[in-house]
């Protein structure tokens, strides 16, 4: 007989299965006794809660992965931990940290420099430091972000111009490669976006103006 914690229940109720072990399938029991490790290995590594978000496990087509977060992130910035058939471990919850941060500081940046509104969502960063970051000199030659700006409408296509310009001094000015994706929507649906559904903009017809900005190791950027 299998004794479940607290967390397991909570977990198997999120999925809508039994929280009696017994009333488990035997592939069922081998999940939930898995997703337990392997949210306590990240506990133990990384001195911090996680919370569940999803879990695979091995198939043919792919390797095991857990998928959680933890206190200082939500479930939308959630850590991916991979095991491989030889059963060596890796997980991004040092590129997620830095995507995290990274946004705000953007963010922050654009926000207070000039009169108008952004949102900031990243998909994708690369963080290359081997401890987690706790400030924007962390991320200095380490890192590659690839953003998207939205901005809230009434600019011209010149005020994008110059709002790439100043990320892309920012990046430079910070040590920082990537791409920028500038993206003028409307005032109403602007603020409808959410780190949720701002991927679903990204294929919308919603875009008014958009510029995009590469920016190279070097400081160099070309904007187009």
């Amino acid at each position: 007989m299998g004794i479940l914690n607290d967390r397991q229940k909570l977990i198997l109720e999120q999925e809508g299965l039994p929280t009696d072990f017994n009333s488990l399938t035997e592939p069922q029991q081998y999940a939930i006794k898995r997703i337990d490790e392997l949210l306590t290995y990240l506990e133990n590594k990384y001195n911090e809660t996680f919370h569940y978000v999803g879990y695979a496990s091995k198939s043919a087509l792919e390797d095991e992965w857990l998928k959680a977060y933890p206190d200082e992130l939500n479930e939308y910035y959630y850590v991916t931990l991979y095991v491989t058939e030889e059963g060596s471990i890796s997980d991004n919850y040092l590129d997620m940290v830095s995507k995290c941060l990274l946004e705000m500081y953007v963010s922050d940046y654009l926000n207070e420099t000039f009169m108008t509104s952004f949102k900031v969502y990243s998909l994708e960063c690369k963080y290359n430091g081997i401890n987690a970051p706790n400030d924007i000199t962390d991320f200095e030659n380490k890192t590659s972000l690839t953003v998207n700006v939205f901005v809230k409408g009434k600019n011209k296509s010149e005020d994008l111009y110059t709002y790439a310009k100043k990320i892309a001094e920012w990046y430079g000015n910070h040590k920082i490669s990537g791409y920028v994706n500038l993206i003028m929507v409307s005032e109403d649906y602007f603020d409808n976006i959410t780190v949720n559904n701002f991927k679903e903009t990204l294929i919308k017809d919603n875009t008014e103006i958009s510029l995009s900005c590469d920016i190279y190791e070097s400081g160099n950027y070309k904007i187009y």
